[in-house]
C-alpha cells in the first residue's frame, strides 16, 4: 500500500528536532556514540527512539529499532503493519560535509524496517547537522528479505492507559495483568508467539513493551529489553542505570520448560545492567501459575536443569 502523500518539508524538520533531542537519551557506555531515531508513521505519528547498549554487545538496540519498537508497543502496527512513513536518524557524528558511513542506518536496521514500511514509498533521512540528506528507502536496501505469515491483527490496546493502570496500582497481580494486555499489541507477523512486559522505575514511571518480530528472526526484540529502551529514551537512565525496580512479564513456553523459556525471553545481561539487585520480576509462562524472581537470582535460576 502506497503513502498517501509524500513527507513535506516541515515533516522533515519536526522528525530531524525530534531525533536529534532522542539522542540526547543514548545510553552508549561502550561505544559513546550517540544515536537518536524518529519515525513518522502513516497516521502522522512521531515515535521516537534512541540507542541502547549493554555489556552484551549483541542485545544493543540502535535507535530506529527502538523507535519501531515503541511504535509496535504503543499498537501502531495493529492499525496497518507498512505504518513507516519516514525514518531519521540522527548520529553525534551529524555535521554538515560528514561521510554518509557516519550517519547512516546500519544494515539490521535496515532489515527491520523493511518489515515494516512500504520500502518502494518510504523515507530515510539522514542528519547531516544541516537539512537532512533525504533518501528512499529503496535506494538503501535493494529487494530486502521479507517473511510475514498472514496474521489478523488483535484490537490494539492503550500503551498509555496500560502504564497508567501500572502506576495507579503498581502490585503484582496488576502488573501481570498489564503485561498480558500489552500483549495484544505485538508484531506478531513470523512466529505468532506474543510477548508483553511491564517495567517500573526509580523516578515513579510505568513502560510497557511488547515482542516484535521480524523476518530475520536473530533480529527480534523481546518484550522485556522493549520496555527497557522505552525508559531510556524517556530519559530513565541518566541519572542512574539500575533504573528497574520491579518488572512483570507475560511470555510463550514455545514448548519448552521454564528455565527455557525464561532464558529465551529474558538476556540476564539485560537485567545485570538495568536492574537493581533487589527489583522483583514476576513471570506468567502460557496460562501456568505466575512466579516472583529477584533479579539478583535470575542467573542461578535459568541455569538449573529442569
Amino acid at each position: 500500500m502506497p503513502n498517501t502523500a509524500p513527507v513535506s518539508a516541515a515533516d522533515i524538520v519536526r522528525a530531524l528536532a525530534a531525533a536529534r533531542q532522542a539522542r540526547s537519551n543514548a545510553y552508549a557506555p561502550y561505544s559513546n556514540f550517540k544515536v537518536g531515531a524518529a519515525i513518522l508513521t502513516q497516521d502522522g505519528q512521531l515515535i521516537t527512539g534512541c540507542n541502547v547498549e549493554i555489556a552484551s554487545w549483541e542485545e544493543a538496540t540502535c535507535a530506529e529499532r527502538s523507535a519501531i519498537a515503541s511504535a509496535v508497543t504503543q499498537g501502531v502496527a495493529n492499525e496497518r503493519a507498512d505504518f513507516i512513513k519516514m525514518v531519521v536518524v540522527s548520529t553525534q557524528a551529524a555535521k554538515p560535509n560528514v561521510p554518509l558511513t557516519l550517519i547512516s542506518p546500519c544494515g539490521a536496521c535496515r532489515q527491520v524496517i523493511s518489515d515494516f514500511c512500504s520500502p518502494l514509498s518510504c523515507t530515510v533521512v539522514m542528519d547531516d547537522g544541516h537539512e537532512g540528506k533525504v533518501f528512499g528507502f529503496d535506494e538503501l536496501l535493494l529487494h530486502g528479505f521479507r517473511y510475514n505469515q498472514p496474521i489478523s491483527p488483535l484490537p490494539r490496546m492503550s500503551c498509555q492507559a496500560l502504564e497508567k493502570t501500572a502506576l495507579l496500582n503498581p502490585h503484582t497481580g496488576n502488573l501481570l495483568e498489564v503485561a498480558r494486555a500489552v500483549k495484544a499489541n505485538a508484531a506478531r507477523q513470523v512466529q505468532d508467539l506474543p510477548e508483553g512486559a511491564v517495567i517500573m522505575t526509580t523516578d515513579g514511571r510505568a513502560f510497557c513493551g511488547a515482542g516484535v518480530e521480524n523476518g530475520c528472526t536473530a533480529l527480534n526484540m523481546r518484550a522485556l529489553r522493549v520496555a527497557a529502551v522505552r525508559a531510556v529514551d524517556a530519559g530513565a537512565a541518566k541519572t542512574s542505570s539500575a533504573f528497574i525496580t520491579k518488572a512483570a512479564i507475560a511470555v510463550p513456553s514455545r514448548g519448552r520448560n521454564a528455565q527455557a523459556a525464561l532464558r529465551q525471553s529474558i538476556n540476564p545481561a539485560l537485567v545485570a545492567e538495568f536492574f537493581s539487585d533487589d527489583a522483583e520480576i514476576t513471570v506468567q509462562i502460557d496460562e501456568n501459575p505466575p512466579f516472583t524472581l529477584r533479579a539478583s537470582d535470575l542467573f542461578s535460576w535459568t541455569n538449573q536443569a529442569a
